[in-house]
């Protein structure tokens, strides 16, 4: 890996990025002007990762996720639910992480501004250099968190 330097810092706001106005396609679109722009702030060399600013006016449209997406909301308020209909409603200063194979809806319900980093999983060199994790079965349902007598709970 080259050397790095305080100039290739990226810091919002203070470069313009590359401006794209996003179209959501009729097959995801499902009400409302949905007026998106999305401000390119920086992307890995191998596209694997990239962060920016979203912006969008009030609409609802269908979410389909092949990334892992963190953001932290600057103003505005959406609701997002799942195929099931179970749903969250978000506020500006929520921070989230959504993750890649979430499929559901977006509902702008007022103009909504967010920072975002999205992970593309499987691309990327990090993936093959990366511990595999494995998550074993829990030997106990019944653990009860409020119990500190309890052996199966853990100090956090």
């Amino acid at each position: 890996m080259s050397s790095r330097s305080i100039k290739d810092i990226v810091v919002f706001g203070e470069s313009e990025g590359e401006v794209r106005h996003v179209r959501k396609g009729p097959d995801r679109w499902i009400a409302g002007e949905l007026a998106i722009t999305n401000t390119l702030q920086f992307a890995s060399p191998d596209g694997a990762f990239t962060a920016g600013i979203w912006e969008s006016t009030p609409g609802k449209f269908r979410a389909v996720y092949e990334e892992d997406e963190f953001y932290h909301m600057l103003y505005g308020q959406v609701v997002i639910a799942d195929e099931d209909g179970n749903a969250r409603t978000f506020h500006p200063g929520d921070t989230i992480v959504v993750p890649a194979g979430f499929t559901g809806t977006w509902e702008v319900v007022e103009p909504t501004k967010k920072f975002y980093a999205h992970y593309r999983p499987g691309s990327g060199p990090a993936l093959a250099t990366a511990t595999p994790v494995t998550t074993e079965p829990a030997e106990r349902t019944d653990a009860d968190p409020s119990d500190p007598s309890d052996p199966s709970v853990q100090a956090g």
